[in-house]
């Protein structure tokens, strides 16, 4: 006989906004990139075409679908979330230049890092950085 996995010591599942659409989870990890990032007191909203960053602009459907994409992988836990870590990016990769992720990184710390938020706590928190 095989042994059993025990979920205390393994990632079991992922899943993308898709998947995870309907579903109420107890716990839920959510992996955050510089598709998204919060700079100068606002997120800008990028996705990555070709061999570089480009700026989604106002009021596009592409915009509205990266909002929504983080906004039902932070909502979908019961319990709370983990925002385990925010990549530190590589100097060598100007794709994945540190400053790109240090903003996102210093927002997430400053509301939640040592913080758990309960659903109803987090969605009345004024003026907060990860509701855009």
């Amino acid at each position: 006989m095989g042994r059993t996995m025990c979920a205390k010591y393994y990632l079991e599942e992922t899943a993308t906004e898709f998947e995870i659409q309907g579903l109420e989870l107890d716990w839920s990890i959510v992996c955050w990139d510089a598709d998204l990032r919060f700079m100068n007191g606002r997120f800008e909203y990028n996705r990555f075409r070709g061999t570089r960053w480009q700026m989604i602009h106002r009021k596009t459907i592409g915009r509205l679908y990266l909002k929504n994409t983080y906004r039902v992988l932070l909502t979908r836990a019961r319990q709370g979330f983990i925002i385990p870590a925010v990549p530190r990016g590589d100097k060598s990769d100007p794709t994945r230049s540190p400053e790109l992720y240090e903003k996102v990184s210093i927002a997430i710390y400053k509301i939640s890092a040592f913080r758990r938020f309960d659903k109803a706590e987090f969605s009345k928190t004024p003026n907060c950085p990860l509701i855009p």
